[in-house]
């Protein structure tokens, strides 16, 4: 008996032993249970928010395993009389840092693939049989086409939205409610069937473009970028043209209509907090008949149903408007990592990474209300609602890569298509006149980043 067990033994150990020789010109990656150890550095915003999110989880599994947060909160910390050039730091601290796994920004990864500075996680996938196969499928292909056909890094969740609909004010106005999918003009034309009468503190709205980006400027970039238009096209300013001519009417139209409120609604000093915060939030407090939202709007919902009752109204979510060409990108990957293809550590690394993109942290993280999981296995509804249409997920597979040398390029526009936007909408300036304004002022605006990023 005891020859088999050391006979079984043997095998089972040269299984290990060669289960370690590296087949694919760099060094290997052992698998989860080769007893890892060590220290990493992981990039990401903050240490606290790592170590809630992250860290704790990880370590609890992983006691070998210790982790330095590398901190990019650093990056945003600038004086408002400058224009940071964000890429460089970026690139800088890696190089001065080092960690071993990199918080990736998506419009980077291409380039950091292309220069080596990161490691192809596909043979450890392989080798290991780590699942990706329960990961959104849209997220791995859009993962491995920024990785110039290969992956890369792996992202764990995801931002998306979706549109949100109060059933009740349709049914008091007796309007039909709006297909499950439906185009952005079909949902300015739907809102436009609401009232425009009332006042401030009663009356009603067709549509809300969502807390803090309700100005034509946040909509204007909302509609563009789900038809897939850039303010930039190979370092010139491409405005003119007929898509987005017909993005700057169709806003400026709802616009006109009166159906979004606009600005801040007056509060006076007789008003209770109640009332005050109800001007704040106005599809919350059942006064718009649609917004666009997320997982957190789901939450403040039910949230407001369970302890404020003459607040509660029927709302259901809808998939997010698209555009008719169909080329467009409705989701975000703010945290996305990869291996540094210069890590001391790649077996840590690599044991993070995959942990953090498995099925366990998904299982205990999806539980959260207001966090979208990239591992779809467990996330089927939240609170008795479908999130189903967070997931509807697509990108324009022809899009050429996006130049991070522009990437601020919309927020420093921002005043001025606000200001032009402002003038079609009082009937002051024509779309084509306003355009050439801010074609103009994008022109001045990229010429100031060239020299910056010389």
């Amino acid at each position: 008996m005891r020859t088999r067990i050391s006979a079984i033994l043997i095998i089972l150990l040269g299984t290990t032993l060669a289960a370690g020789c590296s087949i694919f010109g760099k060094p290997d990656i052992e698998t989860a249970d080769s007893g890892i150890s060590g220290t990493i550095k992981v990039m990401y915003w903050d240490e606290q928010s790592f170590m809630n999110k992250y860290g704790y989880l990880f370590m609890a599994e992983h006691k070998n395993i210790d982790i330095e947060v590398v901190s990019t909160s650093g990056l945003h910390n600038y004086d408002s009389s400058e224009i940071p050039n964000l890429n460089a730091a970026y690139h800088k601290l890696i190089e001065e840092e080092k960690p071993d796994v990199i918080m990736v920004g998506i419009d980077d990864l291409e380039k950091l693939a292309a220069d080596g500075a990161l490691y192809d996680l596909e043979p450890s996938i392989m080798r290991d049989k780590f699942d990706i196969e329960n990961i959104h499928p849209t997220i791995i292909e859009y993962l491995r086409k920024k990785g110039g056909g290969k992956l890369y890094a792996l992202a764990p969740n995801f931002t998306s939205q979706a549109l949100f609909i109060n059933r009740d004010l349709f049914q008091q106005y007796g309007i039909e409610l709006p297909p499950e999918k439906l185009s952005w003009e079909e949902l300015f034309l739907t809102a436009m069937r609401f009232p425009v009468t009332g006042g401030d503190r009663d009356r009603v709205y067709g549509y809300h473009n969502g807390e803090y980006r309700n100005t034509p400027y946040h909509l204007l970039l909302t509609v563009a970028d789900e038809m897939g238009l850039r303010m930039e096209n190979q370092g010139t300013a491409t405005m003119q043209t007929p898509s987005w001519k017909r993005a700057v009417e169709l806003v400026a139209q709802l616009y006109k209509s009166g159906v979004v409120q606009v600005g801040e609604l007056p509060k006076t000093p007789d008003m209770t907090y109640t009332e005050m915060w109800m001007l704040d939030h106005l599809f919350l407090a059942g006064r718009v008949a649609m917004t666009m939202g997320d997982p957190d709007l789901m939450r403040d919902l039910n949230e407001i149903g369970a302890t404020e009752k003459e607040l509660k109204f029927n709302w259901e979510i809808l998939h997010a408007p698209s555009s008719a060409t169909g080329h467009s990108q409705n989701f975000s990957l703010n945290e996305v990592f990869a291996i540094n293809a210069k890590s001391t550590n790649l077996k840590a690394a690599w044991e993070f990474i995959r942990y953090s993109s498995g099925d366990e942290i998904a299982r205990i993280r999806s539980r959260n209300p207001d966090e979208m999981w990239s591992r779809i296995t467990h996330m089927k509804t939240k609170d008795n609602k479908s999130i189903e249409p967070f997931y509807q997920l697509s990108f324009d597979r022809n899009a050429a890569p996006v130049n991070t040398v522009y990437a601020e390029l919309p927020q420093m526009m921002e005043t001025a298509i606000t200001t032009e936007l402002n003038e079609v909408i009082a009937d002051r300036k024509s779309v084509e006149a306003a355009l050439e304004a801010i074609e103009l002022e994008a022109r001045k605006q990229i010429q100031q980043l060239n020299i910056q990023n010389k």
